[in-house]
């Protein structure tokens, strides 16, 4: 159940979106798709040329979000946590539409997945170290690492890491479903469930990092905590499971680019939900 690391979260005063979140098309790179909130540089705030000014987060951004999360830590409430989601996007994100932007390497990860997970793009791959790599090696766990390394290299910020741990999560999903599975010749519904596993996960990540450590703090015991996360996380993936069936399911024959495209509906279709909720 880990998430990344232990965070309070974002604050306010600082971009919802911010600029280098807009840029769904392109797989995301050290300096541009992995950044933290607070983090940003003038190059990035040019990139692609959006000067639309960014929608600050108010004060108290959480507030709400927190305070019928606080109350599902307590009592496991289904009602609460949903409560809390609804908040959670409403408020902490301005909207599903709003936190679809905010997860736009989340959905360009999603496009590189699928892509190494095709042969013909996988061919074309400028990784000559996930190359080597995977198709010389017979243990999975090198092939795994391979791949996450290809997708999401390592940018030294938290939501590279958490993508990277995201990728990991379902990779080795599909792998306790069926250890024979060749990653590297996966058939058009395993690269679909991979896919729509990541997505699930690095949206369970990101509200895990944002309000996860309040969530652990009101439960009343650590193992209460586990429980908790437990359940946004089964709700996470309910919701982009249904989610992903209603606005489509073959992968097979979508460029990079369109699975990118197709993640990111998907995401905001399920922020949607979340903050259509009511009691």
């Amino acid at each position: 159940m880990g998430t990344s690391s232990s965070s309070n979260g974002p604050g306010s005063g600082i971009p919802m979106v911010p600029p280098w979140a807009d840029n769904p098309t392109e797989a995301p790179v050290a300096s541009q798709g992995g950044q933290d909130d607070n983090q940003s540089s003038p190059e990035d705030n040019n990139a692609g040329g959006n000067t639309k000014e960014p929608l600050n987060a108010p004060p108290g951004r959480f507030r709400g979000a927190r305070s019928s999360l606080g109350a599902f830590a307590g009592d496991g409430s289904s009602s609460s946590m949903r409560n809390g989601i609804r908040q959670y996007v409403s408020r902490g994100y301005g909207g599903a539409k709003s936190a679809a932007r905010r997860m736009g390497s989340t959905a360009s990860t999603a496009g590189g997945l699928a892509g190494i997970l095709s042969s013909d793009t996988r061919a074309n791959t400028q990784s000559d170290h996930f190359n080597a790599l995977s198709f010389q090696s017979k243990n999975s766990d090198d092939v795994v690492n391979a791949i996450i390394d290809a997708v999401r290299p390592i940018d030294g910020t938290q939501d590279s890491e958490a993508s990277r741990e995201s990728i990991k999560d379902a990779l080795s999903e599909l792998l306790d479903k069926n250890p024979d599975a060749d990653l590297l010749e996966l058939n058009d519904n395993d690269k679909y469930l991979v896919i729509e596993t990541f997505l699930a996960a690095d949206i369970y990540q990101r509200i895990a990092l944002d309000v996860g450590k309040h969530i652990q703090n009101k439960a009343p015991n650590a193992a209460a905590g586990v429980s908790r996360l437990k359940q946004i996380k089964e709700y996470v993936r309910e919701t982009v499971k249904s989610s992903f069936k209603k606005i489509g399911n073959n992968l097979s024959s979508l460029s990079q680019n369109q699975v990118t495209l197709l993640a990111r509906s998907v995401l905001e279709d399920t922020y949607e939900v979340f903050e259509e909720y009511t009691r």
